[in-house]
């Protein structure tokens, strides 16, 4: 296909000269005489170069430049300026419209060439650019969409994933009320066999004081009963405010809620340290993570068939933190887990656990209380660590 080269001149003999040595050189040429026409021109056709005369009547070619250069269709045409040799005012007026070489009359014919060749280099390498930037915006189009998909995709698997981690929490959660309910039935067996053993021996005594002994200890064994229902309305009822607490008293509570069970699972409890040690927070989160805690080290000793059961729950001032330890001997914690004991759905049960209960604990302690919980194997077990803020 020929390249086509737009003349626009008002002179006969420069129409013809420009024809005669581009059409020899395999161009096609077409002509105007003014700047009007050129635009006339242009919007009909395309053109590969433009030969701008500028003394022209009704258009000038300065004023054909600037519409050209300022018509977004026409801008990349390479467009050529011709001046008299000596009209160097022409000449810097041409190049601020925006022309992008210049040719001075009379023509030379083998400059006129030099120049024609020139700007359609400069146009096919605008050509190729243009065409490189369509493709760039085309293959930039296709990776937003890419991403917007991909977004999408991960948002509403993330959506997914925390409804399950909702459910998940939930289920936890009903499993540690199932624990407490636990804890609390067999809290209530020794006081309801006292009870039971109390209510029978009355109707046979008619002494007094024998009776008002026996009423007195219902009342006290119904009192307990009483306390421990209490203990676990407020255990399951979130704290609304930070609050100072003792750390040792609500960790022996939980140990002592669950004392039935432990005792049941041949588990003996120690528990000491600074009573006087408080931190602020979120007491019943606190015991959640403590029970939970306890709880695993309970099935730990179940896995592995421990025979002499210990747990061990100690509180300590430690580099300006409240400490608590709380620690077992039922063998420890397996190295690969170990490293993310912490992250949701790990659990050290296998598929017996939902790896939710720790997790919850690190967001207790790490996120609401400020403070900091990791785990360790020390000799022949585990032990949780808690780091709290001294009140």
């Amino acid at each position: 296909m020929k390249n086509i080269i737009l003349v626009v001149d008002d002179e006969p003999m420069n129409l013809e000269l420009a024809k005669t040595v581009l059409c020899n050189d395999g161009y096609e040429v077409i002509f105007a005489s003014n700047g009007e026409e050129a635009l006339d021109v242009l919007s009909k056709r395309s053109v590969d170069v433009i030969l701008m005369d500028v003394m022209m009547p009704v258009m000038d070619g300065f004023e054909a430049t600037r519409r050209i250069k300022s018509d977004d269709k026409l801008c990349d045409i390479p467009l050529i300026i011709v001046t008299a040799a000596n009209d160097k005012n022409s000449l810097k007026t041409g190049l601020e419209a925006g022309a992008n070489d210049f040719l001075t009359k009379p023509y030379d014919i083998g400059e006129l060439k030099l120049r024609i060749r020139n700007m359609l280099r400069l146009k096919l390498k605008g050509d190729e650019l243009k065409a490189a930037n369509t493709a760039l915006d085309e293959l930039n189009r296709a990776l937003e969409a890419m991403v917007a998909q991909e977004v999408e995709k991960r948002m509403k698997l993330e959506g997914e994933r925390e409804n399950q981690l909702s459910t998940i929490k939930q289920q936890a959660k009903m499993a540690e009320l199932g624990t407490m309910l636990g804890a609390i039935a067999h809290q209530w067996m020794q006081p309801l066999t006292v009870i039971s053993l109390n209510a029978q021996m009355i109707p046979d005594e008619t002494d007094i004081e024998a009776i008002n002994d026996y009423a007195g200890e219902i009342l006290a064994q119904t009192r307990f009963m009483t306390q421990t229902v209490t203990d676990f309305r407020n255990f399951h009822k979130p704290s609304k405010e930070k609050a100072p607490f003792c750390v040792l008293t609500e960790a022996a509570s939980i140990a002592l809620l669950l004392s039935s069970q432990l005792s049941m699972a041949n588990i003996a409890v120690d528990v000491g340290g600074d009573e006087a040690l408080l931190s602020v927070g979120y007491v019943n989160e606190f015991k959640q993570v403590v029970l939970n805690i306890i709880n695993n080290a309970k099935d730990a000793f179940e896995e592995k068939g421990v025979k002499k059961r210990r747990i061990s729950i100690q509180t300590s001032l430690y580099d300006g933190q409240a400490r608590l330890t709380i620690t077992d001997n039922a063998g420890g914690i397996a190295p690969d887990v170990l490293a993310s004991i912490f992250d949701p759905f790990v659990s050290t049960k296998g598929d017996k656990g939902t790896g939710i209960g720790l997790s919850l604990a690190k967001t207790i302690i790490e996120e609401n209380m400020e403070g900091k919980i990791y785990a360790q194997n020390v000799d022949g077990g585990a032990q949780f660590v808690i780091e709290l803020p001294k009140y």
